[in-house]
């Protein structure tokens, strides 16, 4: 174990695969830096316990440190400035490649510097996108550091598309990330490119998805980039829609200079899509239109010399005692982040009716289903699984939807989304990848014999 003084007030504990930062206030924050193979990964411990994982969060690295330079009353940029050089000379002692990201940003600051040092190490595919001018990421969305964090291309693709990365998809993914002259001095990495094919992965052919990443779309700061849990709805809107619609309400979104108004789209038709029926728009505003008039309370008075309108059909018979279907109060402007269903304190429970307590503790052969006993438990689950099911907290307390685990032999490995007409949603694994088809089969079919899924509903897997 060495010892070595970085700056004054700020000293390393350095070991073969760890390094540990320490700022001089007593029982202080201390940065560890893991070496993980060819990247680096960063904890956050406060009195000597693990609280937070910053690995994603390079910004708050350097809020910190910026903030105990103040504690400590000594120059901010001096503190940054030393660490980052520190931290240079030690990742490449332990092999991490972060050559390519050695410039600094326009604004030519210590925090940025350390950002750029802290991108490249822990998100290893942004070492070879740095460029001089860039500027670096604060933060890295949730949806996209699987393909970032990996070190080469087809390894990035394969973690977010599964078999449909490939040679192709690479290619046109590695070209994507660096974005376009048109962006000017001070650009980000270019990743709305990324999350829109993200949307179409589960409907798309491999060559479709090459396309959509290699559309010369205009830039898009990181403010217009989507959360995690607007890309999953969206992906369910996607599915709802089909391969060929999708496809092409993709494409227009990418030149459609906001993709904001994509995601608002597409949460608006996952909210409708138990009343859409027959022939569906093409175009994001005609698609958007159509939806809002599924679920505005209120209908315009019809024009005398206009058509009538569609008439909203009937809620299924199947839809669950006390389900509820939301409806915005008028034209969204911005994307609609979550239900309008009572949020869930701190210490709540979740009240699951009779139908659906039926699956709790049924084995299915080597499986067993379960349901969330709280909102603490459906977020870890969400963490195991690497997806977004901790923003279903607020869904499953106000039953506009439900969510069914799927273990074997104790190990979660999927879950299930049950909707109010008792059909299933989605039946997905980690990461949001596919359950193999049988697994998917012999659950769903435990579930139609239950009397948990409608025998004529089915849904994935069936």
């Amino acid at each position: 174990m060495d010892v070595v003084r970085v700056t004054e007030g700020l000293v390393s504990v350095r070991t073969e695969r760890r390094l540990e930062v320490r700022t001089p206030a007593q029982d202080g924050p201390v940065l560890v830096f893991h070496r993980r193979g060819e990247r680096v990964t960063v904890d956050l411990l406060l009195l000597g316990i693990k609280t937070a994982d910053l690995s994603e969060h390079p910004g708050a690295v350097v809020a910190l440190i910026g903030e105990q330079a103040r504690r400590a009353d000594v120059d901010r940029n001096g503190w940054l400035g030393a660490l980052e050089r520190h931290l240079r000379c030690e990742f490449a002692g332990w092999g991490v490649p972060v050559s390519g990201a050695e410039q600094r940003s326009p604004a030519g600051t210590r925090g940025d510097a350390l950002l750029t040092l802290l991108g490249a190490a822990t998100m290893p595919l942004l070492a070879d996108v740095y460029r001089p001018g860039m500027l670096p990421l604060r933060e890295i969305p949730r949806w996209a550091a699987p393909a970032l964090r990996e070190t080469r291309v087809v390894a990035s693709v394969r973690a977010v598309f599964g078999s449909k990365g490939t040679r192709a998809v690479a290619r046109a993914f590695a070209d994507s990330l660096r974005p376009p002259p048109s962006a000017g001095p001070g650009a980000s990495v270019a990743l709305a490119p990324l999350a829109v094919a993200l949307v179409g992965a589960d409907v798309l052919e491999p060559d479709h998805l090459a396309c959509l990443l290699a559309e010369l779309e205009p830039w898009q700061p990181p403010h217009r980039w989507p959360s995690n849990s607007q890309i999953c709805t969206a992906r369910r809107a996607a599915a709802f829609l089909g391969a060929r619609r999708a496809r092409m309400v993709l494409t227009e979104a990418l030149h459609g200079g906001d993709p904001r108004l994509l995601f608002t789209t597409f949460q608006l038709v996952d909210m409708a899509s138990d009343y859409l029926a027959g022939p569906l728009p093409n175009r994001l505003a005609d698609l958007l239109a159509l939806c809002q008039r599924h679920l505005s309370p209120e209908r315009p008075a019809p024009d005398a010399h206009a058509a009538a309108p569609p008439v909203r059909p009937a809620a299924p018979a199947q839809r669950a005692a006390g389900a509820r279907v939301r409806h915005p109060a008028g034209p969204p402007v911005e994307p609609l982040l979550a239900p309008t269903a009572p949020r869930a304190g701190p210490g709540a429970t979740f009240d699951h009716p009779a139908w659906l307590a039926v699956a709790h503790g049924q084995q299915v052969g080597r499986y067993q289903l379960c349901l969330p006993g709280s909102p603490a438990e459906l977020r870890q689950w969400g963490n195991e699984l690497g997806n977004c099911l901790g923003s279903f907290v607020d869904a499953v307390s106000g039953c506009v939807t439900w969510v069914i685990a799927v273990r074997e032999d104790g190990r979660l490995i999927g879950c299930a989304e049950i909707t109010p007409t008792r059909s299933v949603r989605q039946l997905l694994g980690p990461h949001n990848r596919p359950l193999p088809q049988r697994t998917a089969t012999a659950v769903v079919a435990e579930l139609t014999a239950l009397g948990v899924v409608a025998a004529e509903a089915g849904g994935a897997g069936a």
